[in-house]
């Protein structure tokens, strides 16, 4: 969400646009039904041969704004309703167009009312009875072709930027709304996509497919169709998640606590009786639709649904949410998608950007046996070819403008600018040429040891090379005068399936407590951060421990397939004693030797990813990811030596529950062997103000060490759950959230006799327990937690309470 967001920023106070063509004719009138003459709402109005058209209001009426060199015929159609057409000769744009839609039947099936109850409630319990075997994910042995367009832009741009001299020369690129506000297309693909699902296979292949969009929006990056947002959406489960966060299904079983909901018609077909059932929020603050579904009375699914958020939804910069879902019966009567249209608007400094998404599916065909089945398994990369001979739909007049405009971006100085701008978020460097300084996150530091810390960095770029990256860093540190340095190189393999190799070296300043699992939780880091300048400022304690580390690396990582992933690590490392960090025995220090190789199996499932230049980003997923982790090692300390072996598993995930949505963290790991205790475990704490939520806030550095420990990080947001309905709290937005961290461990007696533990450190003999309330969302952005320190309160440097703050983004 963060980097959507910037983009549009960079996007809003870079680009230019221009004017939409004249050459308009607007079209306008209502629908009636024939028999009670009573509007029509939600009928479709369509162009033939097109997919140019749009929906009745709930009034009935529709209007259209259409070219005049279209000379085709004008379609109004609605379930259980014969279609009207109207040729296009012999429409008066200058009078209202009156149609009355025939029913299909005039007699209208009895639908029985228990006393007292509402009369949409039954059909509702049938519809969620039958969930399981209507649900068209849950289809087996299908072949279906699926054709995607995706069109994204920015809206509501101020008139004055069209009108300014500096944008003079853009001028073109504006296209014109209906509110009079200026839009401006960024990102536009079509793909066709074949596909085959079974019990036990699934493959989606890509035929061909064309991206018209802005340098730096190459969405196409993420793999496969995933990107496509109604992959997430699949309403005949409970609830969806759309960048993350949970949206009650109208159908869920949960639906009662939060939809209001009304038979509004009973439609007889040659199909059978079709019911119609309008929905809409209990409470308007809560993330529910309103909008109407058809579901039939044979099969008790869904025939067609249109749903759109609330309005006042307490969700932020998501100011339009549309679905549009239409189903069909196969040959052999299995529920299956036929259309799925979707609107986004996301809303930031006052502009918004939308995304338009249309799926259709073709071809839908059961069989037995997979050897049946043929697929063309090449994937045709055609950023030139011309999609028309295989194309479902025509682009409509907004697409085709768009993608000339979008051409024309990409030729401007403007977007140049912004695309390095991009590149420097992305991957924390800014480029100048064929190199990149940075990363910008570590370029001033402080701690005890070094006091103020300038760091310089360098690295080469995807136009140095394309397979690989070469970095290097020098610090240095005014208190100490002491020179720092680390440099590394990474190539990536020529492989369909990902594989890369890094070899690196460092001189640096470290924490004992800064171990690598937090670069498996927060994997698209670039940086910890942990020394930077912002963070010193807020410090609460000054327990550093700060230690020099000489260390030489080599990882290798090798994806097998998109769902597993293996890493082989292997370092030799030096930790040296400073004034702020002993390493002593009986008083005499000396330096901390160890050679480890290890192995990350990371396993994961239905994960978006993206990868740029050599490195990869992953964008999330609601199932569980794991890594088990392995290191073997040998250590030396003076004239004393020995070998360990350390065995570990992290788990972590975000569930959806209801309107809510739970994330935690699960890690354990145990050390066998005589080991020092650097290199055992060591909790993560925070000695600053600002809240952490992969560390415990209220210990202190190297408080415990473990030979053998788990923990579990659980974090509930409630969304709103309590605050949207008191009266006054629930206009402010603001969100609860609920927070534990949980750990147990032990240390063996054996690992303390090599090095003398800091005179604060010892063994986490018995559970450890923080637990915290907070409040986020304040003014969109802020959050502020209660910590309280339920265990072991002796310590006479810990605390027992804590105010915690904290900054970030959230939907």
């Amino acid at each position: 969400m963060k980097l959507k967001l910037l983009i549009v920023n960079i996007i809003i106070l870079t680009l230019s646009c221009s004017s939409f063509a004249q050459n308009k004719l607007k079209i306008h009138g209502i629908v009636r039904d024939s028999k009670t003459n009573e509007p029509i709402p939600f009928a479709d109005v369509m162009i033939k041969n097109t997919n140019i058209g749009t929906s009745t209001s709930t009034k009935g009426r529709f209007k259209l704004q259409i070219t005049k060199n279209i000379k085709d015929t004008l379609i109004i159609s609605f379930l259980g309703y014969y279609d009207y057409q109207i040729p296009f000769s012999k429409i008066n744009p200058k009078r209202n167009i009156k149609v009355w839609l025939s029913p299909e039947f005039t007699e209208l099936d009895e639908v029985v009312i228990k006393p007292g109850e509402n009369p949409a409630h039954p059909i509702l319990r049938n519809i969620i009875k039958n969930r399981k075997i209507n649900n068209p994910r849950r289809s087996k042995n299908i072949t279906y072709n699926q054709y995607n367009k995706h069109l994204i832009f920015i809206k509501d741009i101020d008139t004055s930027i069209y009108k300014s001299k500096l944008f003079k020369q853009y001028k073109k690129l504006f296209l014109k709304q209906k509110n009079k506000k200026l839009s401006i297309p960024i990102y536009f693909s079509e793909k066709n996509t074949k596909h085959i699902r079974t019990r036990k296979f699934k493959k989606d292949t890509c035929i061909n497919q064309k991206v018209n969009n802005i340098s730096f929006l190459d969405i196409d990056e993420i793999k496969g169709y995933k990107e496509d947002i109604s992959q997430d959406i699949d309403i005949y489960k409970n609830q969806f998640n759309i960048l993350s966060r949970g949206y009650i299904s109208p159908i869920s079983s949960m639906g009662l606590l939060h939809y209001k909901y009304y038979l509004t018609d009973s439609i007889p077909t040659k199909d059978g009786i079709l019911y119609k059932i309008k929905f809409k929020p209990k409470n308007a603050k809560d993330p529910v639709f309103k909008g109407y579904f058809i579901t039939s009375k044979k099969y008790w699914d869904i025939k067609e649904i249109k749903a759109e958020l609330g309005k006042t939804a307490n969700v932020n910069f998501l100011s339009k949410l549309k679905l549009s879902y239409k189903y069909d019966r196969t040959s052999q009567h299995t529920n299956f998608f036929k259309e799925k249209d979707i609107e986004v608007e996301f809303i930031y400094n006052k502009k918004k950007v939308g995304k338009q998404t249309s799926v259709s599916i073709r071809d839908v065909s059961i069989f037995d046996n997979l050897k049946d089945v043929t697929i063309k398994t090449d994937r045709i990369d055609v950023s030139s070819l011309d999609l028309a001979p295989i194309k479902i739909h025509k682009l409509n007049e907004l697409e085709l403008k768009s993608k000339s405009i979008i051409d024309s971006l990409n030729n401007s100085t403007l977007v140049k600018v912004a695309d390095k701008a991009y590149n420097a978020f992305i991957s924390g460097f800014i480029d100048v040429g064929k190199f990149g300084f940075g990363p910008y996150l570590e370029m001033v530091k402080k701690n005890k040891l070094e006091g103020v810390k300038i760091n310089l960095g360098l690295r080469t770029n995807e136009k140095f090379a394309k397979n690989y990256m070469l970095f290097g860093n020098i610090g240095y540190g005014f208190k100490n005068k002491g020179i720092t340095f680390s440099g590394s190189a990474l190539y990536k393999f020529n492989n369909k399936k990902r594989r890369t190799l890094t070899i690196s070296g460092k001189k640096d300043v470290i924490r004992l407590s800064e171990n690598d699992n937090i670069f498996l939780i927060k994997e698209n880091m670039i940086t910890t951060a942990k020394d930077n300048i912002f963070a010193a400022l807020f410090k609460r304690s000054s327990a550093d421990l700060l230690y020099l580390e000489k260390k030489i690396s080599a990882k290798y990582s090798h994806e097998w397939n998109s769902d597993f992933t293996t890493n082989i690590n292997s370092h030799y490392r030096i930790i040296e004693p400073t004034k702020y960090g002993d390493l002593a025995k009986d008083g005499v220090n000396h330096n901390l030797q160890s050679i480890e190789i290890g192995m990350d199996n990371r396993f994961s499932h239905d994960e978006r990813i993206m990868d740029n230049f050599v490195r990869r980003y992953y964008l999330g997923s609601s199932n569980p990811i794991s890594h088990i982790l392995t290191k073997a090692g040998y250590w030396k300390y003076g004239s004393k030596s020995g070998y360990y072996l350390k065995v570990g598993a992290l788990v972590k995930q975000r569930v959806y529950i209801g309107l809510t949505k739970l994330k935690y963290v699960f890690e354990a790991s145990h050390t066998f062997g005589n080991v020092p205790y650097p290199l055992l475990d060591i909790n993560r704490s925070n000695q600053t103000r600002g809240y952490a939520k992969y560390s415990f806030n209220l210990m202190e550095n190297c408080e415990y060490i473990n030979t053998s420990y788990i923990s579990f990080m659980p974090e509930l947001h409630l969304n709103g759950l309590i605050f949207n309905r008191l009266p006054l709290i629930k206009h402010l937005n603001i969100r609860e959230v609920i927070s534990s961290k949980l750990a147990w461990g032990n240390l063996n007696k054996n690992n303390t006799t090599i090095i003398d533990l800091p005179s604060f450190s010892k063994g986490m003999n018995k559970p450890y327990c923080e637990v915290g309330f907070g409040i986020e969302n304040i003014f969109k952005y802020g959050r502020i937690d209660a910590i309280w320190r339920l265990s072991d309160n002796k310590n006479i440097k810990t605390s027992s309470f804590g105010i915690f703050f904290s900054v970030h983004i959230m939907l």
